[in-house]
């Protein structure tokens, strides 16, 4: 494990902020991407299984607030509603479990849409470092390398959000898990 990782006292490896006179991790001169073991890497699998499940979380306590906001999305001009009337109105009309309709697909989406975008970010990263042999990122490299991950998110992830949508907007009363 990486010292920042071994001691729960130790101080957090700093990245983009590491000084050029410290020593430890955060200074070790990059490894070539080599083999297969280098793009799977410890490091890439913790940041992506940790972005994956800090989305989960979030999606899971706002969920409602999403639908709501799906559905004023969808209706027409004359039948959009404030949020709270929206919430209100998909109660009593389908229920409060209407209100979590597409959760688990939304659950998958946002999981593997982070899962995706932390894990290319840092292989991304990685490739740069090893590339210019620099431990820290400009602000341009960071940039270019986030819309890089950006970009294959979307790619990878965007039928799971369409079928999420669908999910969400259809009219029909199900149980807390069901889509």
């Amino acid at each position: 494990y990486p010292r920042s990782m071994s001691s729960p006292t130790s101080a957090p490896e700093s990245e983009e902020g590491a000084s050029s006179t410290s020593t430890g991790p955060a200074n070790a001169s990059p490894l070539p991407i080599t083999s297969i073991s280098d793009v799977f890497s410890y490091k890439s699998l913790v940041h992506a299984i940790a972005g994956a499940t800090g989305g989960v979380s979030a999606i899971s306590v706002f969920f409602p607030l999403n639908t709501a906001r799906i559905r004023i999305q969808v209706a027409s001009s004359e039948d959009a509603k404030s949020l709270l009337q929206t919430i209100r109105d998909a109660i009593e009309d389908d229920g409060f479990l209407s209100l979590y309709q597409g959760w688990k697909s939304a659950v998958l989406a946002i999981g593997a849409s982070n899962f995706v975008y932390f894990y290319t970010y840092n292989l991304l990263k990685l490739a740069y470092r090893n590339k210019t042999g620099r431990k820290n990122l400009s602000v341009r490299a960071n940039l270019v390398i986030a819309s890089l991950a950006g970009i294959v998110n979307v790619l990878l992830t965007s039928p799971i959000w369409t079928v999420n949508t669908r999910l969400v907007v259809q009219r029909k009363k199900v149980g807390l898990l069901g889509t």
